[in-house]
C-alpha cells in the first residue's frame, strides 16, 4: 500500500513538472527570461447541466469552513446514513437527497461515492494545480486511510487536462467490515470560439467485506457491564465473515459542441460576437459488474451463521457466487437557440434526441425457483437488450440579472420505458431586502417512470422475484429563500408518489397503491458574533406511511468553534460540532442485493454523535486534527447505532492534510 501511495505521489508531482515547462498563454515550451511579469494564479472550475449544454461555475474547495468534515457523504450532507465506516454503502434521510437508479438497482448504495458525469470538474488554469489529499486514524490494527490526488494543467489557453485519483481503504473497527474503494478519473477540455470539447474517463473500484452487522445490540447498548464492556468491537461477533461484494464501474464521457452562426449585439464601443446556436452531441458509456461471493456458506470460515442469516438458498448449499453485469451506451444530439439571438421574444429554446442501449448479463448459477410449489429451472435469460429513444425539449432564461427560469418536457417514445414522461420548471430571482441581497427560487417536476428490469426480474443464491409492477407517478415542488450575506437558508419540499417503488420488510422490491405524501421544511444558518461561529442545519420532516420511506421527523447538525487569525498567516478554528435525529424504524440493510430496506423490528435514534476539532489553514494547506465520536460511553450512554445492527465506529483520533500547489 505505501509503494503504490509513494508511486501515485511520484507520478502526479512528475506530471506537474513536465507540463510545467509549457507556457500556460502559449502552449509552447516555456524559457527563463529575467524580468518576465510572473503569470498570476488564477483556476476556473464548473461543471456541465442542462443535459451538458451549460458550464455552471463553481468555486474550487479551499475554505476552511467544514474542513473537520473528512467523510465526503456527511459533507455532502450531514443528515446521512451509512453502515459506520468511510466508503461504505450509505442512504440519505433527507427527502430532497433520496435518488435510487432503476436503470442499475444494484449500486443505490454507493451512488454517493461515484458521482455522475453532470457533477464531474472541470478547469481552466493559468498555472498548475495540484492538491494532495491524506487522512489517517488509528488504532494501528484496525486503520483508516484516505488518499486524494489532483493535477491539473492547461496545455494552451483553450486547452485543459488532469488526473485525479482518490482512495478510501479502511479496515473496519468491527469484524468483517473491511472497505478498500478506489475511483481514478481523467479528464480534458477545450473551448475555443467556435468549437468546445469535453472528455473524461472514470474508474471506480470497490472491495468491501460485508458482516451483516453485529448479533446482539447489548455489546453496544450495556457498555457498562464488564460482560460486554471488556470485549473489543473487533471480537464481537457479527453475522458474517468473509463475505464479499465487489462492483466496479467504468464511466465515459465526450461531449461535444459546434457554434451555428453569428449575431452582434451591443453599440458601437462595446460590440458582442455571440452565435445564434450551438449543436451538441453527447455520448456516454456506462459499464457496470457486481458479484457478491460467500466462499464457505455453512460456516462461513468463523461465525457459522451464514446460512442462518439468508432465509433462501436456491442454488449452491456450499458457496454463493452471484455475478451480474450491465452496460450502458447513450447518444445525445441537440440544438439550442442561445436567448441572445432572439430578440423578441427574449429566451433560449433547447431540443434533443436522445437514444440508450441497455444490456444486462449474468452468470448461470444454476438457480432453481420456486414456483407453483415446485422447484424448476429458471426461463429467466441470462442477456438482455433494450434500446429507449426519448426526445425532449427546453425553454429558458438564463442571463440578466434579477430572474431567471426555465420549463421543459422529456418523453420516451420507444423501448420498455416508452410513455415514461418528465415535466419540469424551475424560476429563481434576486431582489434587494434593505442592504441585502436576497434570492428566492422555486422549482417543480411531473414524472412518470417504468420499474427498471432489475426491479421486476432477478434471481440469485439468496433472492428471487419476478414482478409486473405499475409506472410510478410523482409530483415535487420545492422552494426557498436565501440570504447569502446573512448565511442563511430555508427551502421547502413536498412530494406526492403514487404507485411507489420500494423494498419491503422481506428485503424485496415492492410496489404502493396508496398516494405517499412527504413533506420537508430546512433551515440552515451561519451565526458570527467576532470570533465565535455556529454552523446550523435543521430538518423537519413528515411522511404519511413511514412503512414505505421511513424518516425521522427531526434531524440536526451543529458546527460550534472559535475562529482567529494569528500572527496575520495562521487562520485557525478550535470547537466541536454535533449531529443527531429522533427515533424512527430506520431501513435495514441487505448484503446480497446491497439494498436499505423497510423494517419494524427496532427504532433507531436520539443519540448525539459529537466531535471535537481544530482546523489551521497556512498559507496554501488545511490541516485537521479531531476526536471523532467523543461522546461515546459519555454518561454512560452507548445507544449510538445508525442502522438496526449497525453501531457508530467507537471513539477515534484523525488527522488530515489538504495541499495546494500552484507551480
Amino acid at each position: 500500500m505505501k509503494l503504490k501511495i509513494s508511486l501515485l505521489i511520484y507520478v502526479a508531482l512528475t506530471a506537474q513538472v513536465a507540463l510545467a515547462q509549457f507556457d500556460p498563454e502559449t502552449g509552447r515550451p516555456s524559457e527563463s527570461q529575467p524580468g518576465k511579469t510572473e503569470v498570476v494564479k488564477h483556476i476556473k472550475t464548473w461543471r456541465l447541466s442542462e443535459g451538458y449544454t451549460l458550464a455552471d461555475t463553481l468555486q474550487p474547495d479551499t475554505m476552511l469552513i467544514g474542513f473537520q468534515q473528512h467523510n465526503p457523504i456527511l459533507r455532502h450532507n450531514p443528515f446521512t446514513l451509512h453502515l459506520g465506516n468511510i466508503g461504505s454503502p450509505a442512504q440519505s434521510m433527507s427527502i430532497g437527497d433520496q435518488h435510487d437508479d432503476q436503470d442499475f438497482i444494484f449500486n443505490n448504495a454507493l451512488l454517493f461515492y461515484q458521482p455522475k458525469a453532470d457533477q464531474w470538474l472541470f478547469y481552466n488554469t493559468t498555472l498548475p494545480y495540484t492538491n494532495l489529499y491524506y487522512q489517517n486514524s488509528g488504532p494501528k490494527r484496525r486503520s483508516e486511510e484516505n488518499i486524494g490526488i489532483l493535477f491539473t494543467q492547461n496545455i494552451n489557453k483553450a486547452w485543459n487536462a488532469g488526473i485525479n485519483y482518490n482512495m478510501h481503504s479502511n479496515i473496519g473497527r468491527y469484524s468483517g467490515q473491511n472497505t478498500e474503494n478506489r475511483l481514478f478519473r481523467f479528464f480534458t477540455s477545450f473551448n475555443s470560439k467556435a468549437y468546445q470539447l469535453h472528455a473524461a474517463l472514470s474508474l471506480y473500484k470497490f472491495d468491501q467485506l460485508e458482516n451483516g452487522g453485529i448479533e446482539d445490540n447489548n455489546y453496544i447498548v450495556n457498555g457498562n457491564n464488564p460482560e460486554y464492556s471488556e470485549i473489543e468491537p473487533e471480537n464481537i461477533p457479527v453475522w458474517l465473515q468473509n463475505t464479499k461484494h465487489y462492483l466496479r464501474t467504468q464511466r465515459y464521457l465526450l461531449n461535444q459542441s459546434l457554434n451555428i452562426g453569428k449575431i452582434s449585439r451591443g453599440d458601437s464601443l462595446q460590440m458582442q460576437t455571440l452565435p445564434v446556436g450551438t449543436l451538441f452531441h453527447t455520448l456516454e458509456v456506462n459499464a457496470t459488474q457486481r458479484r457478491f461471493n460467500i466462499d464457505n456458506l455453512p460456516t462461513d470460515n468463523r461465525t457459522g451463521k451464514a446460512d442462518q442469516y439468508f432465509t433462501n438458498i436456491y442454488a449452491d448449499s456450499l458457496v454463493t457466487r452471484d455475478t451480474l453485469r450491465y452496460t450502458e451506451v447513450k447518444n445525445t444530439v441537440q440544438l439550442r437557440f442561445n436567448e441572445e439571438a432572439n430578440s423578441l421574444l427574449k429566451f433560449g429554446l433547447r431540443a434533443y434526441l436522445e437514444n440508450e442501449i441497455q444490456t444486462y448479463q449474468r452468470d448461470e448459477p444454476g438457480v432453481v425457483l420456486i414456483e407453483t410449489g415446485q422447484l424448476t429451472t429458471s426461463s429467466i435469460p441470462r442477456k438482455k437488450t433494450f434500446i429507449n429513444t426519448a426526445v425532449g425539449g427546453q425553454i429558458f432564461k438564463n442571463t440578466g440579472n434579477n430572474f431567471w427560469w426555465n420549463a421543459g418536457a422529456k418523453t420516451y417514445i420507444t423501448g420498455n420505458k416508452i410513455g415514461d414522461m418528465e415535466l419540469s420548471g424551475m424560476a429563481n430571482s434576486s431582489f434587494r431586502v434593505g442592504k441585502d441581497t436576497a434570492g428566492i427560487f422555486a422549482l417543480g417536476d411531473l414524472t412518470l417512470r417504468s420499474p427498471g428490469y432489475l426491479f421486476e426480474t432477478y434471481y440469485s443464491n439468496h433472492f428471487f422475484w419476478n414482478n409486473d409492477f405499475r409506472k410510478e407517478k410523482t409530483l415535487r415542488v420545492k422552494g426557498g429563500i436565501r440570504i447569502p450575506t446573512q448565511r442563511f437558508e430555508i427551502t421547502g419540499e413536498a412530494r406526492l408518489i403514487n404507485d411507489c417503488f420500494y423494498w419491503n420488510e422481506q428485503a424485496l422490491p415492492d410496489q404502493s397503491s396508496e398516494v405517499l405524501q412527504m413533506v420537508e421544511i430546512a433551515l440552515s444558518q451561519h451565526f458570527r458574533w467576532g470570533i465565535l461561529n455556529s454552523v446550523n442545519k435543521v430538518s423537519y420532516q413528515v411522511t404519511s406511511n413511514d412503512r414505505i420511506r421511513p424518516l425521522p421527523m427531526l434531524s440536526a447538525y451543529s458546527a460550534n468553534y472559535i475562529e482567529h487569525l494569528a500572527f496575520k498567516v495562521l487562520r485557525f478554528q478550535i470547537g466541536f460540532d454535533v449531529r443527531y435525529f429522533t427515533q424512527y424504524y430506520a431501513p435495514a440493510y441487505m448484503p446480497a442485493t446491497g439494498q436499505f430496506y423497510a423494517q419494524r423490528l427496532e427504532k433507531i435514534g436520539e443519540y448525539p454523535f459529537a466531535d471535537a476539532f481544530a482546523n489551521f489553514h497556512l498559507k496554501r494547506a488545511r490541516i485537521g486534527v479531531k476526536w471523532e465520536h467523543v461522546n461515546d460511553g459519555l454518561m454512560g450512554i452507548y445507544n449510538s447505532f445508525l442502522l438496526p445492527g449497525y453501531p457508530n465506529n467507537p471513539r477515534a483520533f484523525k488527522i488530515q492534510v489538504s495541499w495546494n500547489f500552484y507551480d
